[in-house]
């Protein structure tokens, strides 16, 4: 016999029911069960899966600015105000590359270390947040390979390594 708590808790019989001392059809009815409330489901699915959701699409949103702002700092134009580009764009790049690149980078792991051990989604749910971490990650790598590729430019026509036009080495 399957009782709910709500019943075990307000009355008496549906326990004693339980513990097998007492007949079902005993005099006193059960109270019927009230409705379970639709929206109450969805907030504890919001605050199940939805914070690692804002997480993971966060995290996303990171990795792009990161890529963005990799190609910036390896664009000669962007560091002599020739193309357009506003001075505090370029001092914002300057300063928040790497610290925006070591928090991308901790989120990544982070995120992957939760994903590893998450069991409570559905394998849909979970290979969806699993594709876009991976998306994260190859946009993460996109930045690196940018700015290798610049780099290994530089070694190759004799400049130094992080040359830009800003410290006097030009073309």
């Amino acid at each position: 016999m399957a009782t709910s708590f709500y019943a075990l808790v307000t009355n008496p019989v549906a326990r004693l029911a339980r513990r097998g001392k007492v007949f079902i059809d005993s005099p006193m009815p059960l109270p019927p069960e009230p409705p379970p409330d639709p929206g109450d489901a969805r907030i504890k699915g919001l605050a199940r899966g939805g914070c690692l959701w804002l997480a993971l699409l966060t995290t996303l949103l990171l990795s792009g600015i990161l890529l963005w702002f990799a190609d910036l700092r390896e664009n000669q134009m962007f560091w002599r105000n020739a193309g357009g580009y506003p001075v505090e764009l370029r001092d914002l790049v300057e300063t928040s590359f790497y610290p925006l690149a070591l928090a991308t980078c901790t989120g990544i792991f982070l995120l992957g270390w939760a994903l590893l051990f998450r069991s409570r989604s559905s394998p849909a749910v979970w290979l969806a947040q699993v594709l876009v971490l991976v998306i994260s990650v190859m946009i993460v790598l996109g930045a690196a390979v940018v700015a290798f590729t610049n780099n290994v430019s530089n070694l190759w026509n004799h400049r130094p390594l992080h040359a830009h036009p800003e410290q006097g080495v030009d073309e």
